[in-house]
């Protein structure tokens, strides 16, 4: 693992108009360690990242969303794709594939089993479908709200 990670830090809220690099700020943090994991946590560094529509609501600050609104000076998140890098968890084995669905945009963290879910490995099925045609916004557009 490397001694650094990267995250997207989320600035301040974009109540109008459309974002732009400077809402955001890339940061380095110390990376994770397989010593710091309690049990039942994993250490998974993100594949794939989501990028939906309804995160825009979330960049407003406004309190009258059916979704939170991301925390100022925290990393984005939202739906991701990831290898699980090291593991106190007897579920989760390093190298497999799991699903967030409030995954942190970060080279690397930890997260509570709780929290993720294995990717199912089925035959002409790609992880990162899971985040296109298999993921929330294609249901909606399938189903409606």
């Amino acid at each position: 693992m490397s001694s650094t990670a990267s995250r997207i830090i989320f600035k301040d809220f974009i109540p109008s108009g459309l974002p732009s690099i400077s809402d955001f700020v890339v940061e380095k943090v110390p990376a994770p360690t397989k010593e710091q994991l309690k049990d039942g946590q994993v250490i998974v560094s993100p594949l794939y990242m989501s990028i939906d529509p309804y995160q825009r609501g979330r960049l407003t600050g406004t309190k009258d969303s059916y979704v939170d609104s991301y925390v100022k000076g925290e990393p984005i998140t939202n739906f991701l794709v990831a290898k699980v890098v090291a593991s106190a968890n007897k579920d989760y084995k390093e190298g497999e594939t799991v699903l967030a669905d409030d995954g942190k945009w970060q080279t690397q963290y930890i997260a509570d089993a709780s929290d993720i879910r294995k990717v199912p490995v089925r035959e002409g099925i790609s992880p990162k479908d899971y985040l296109g045609v298999l993921s929330m916004p294609a249901f909606t557009a399938y189903y409606g709200t």
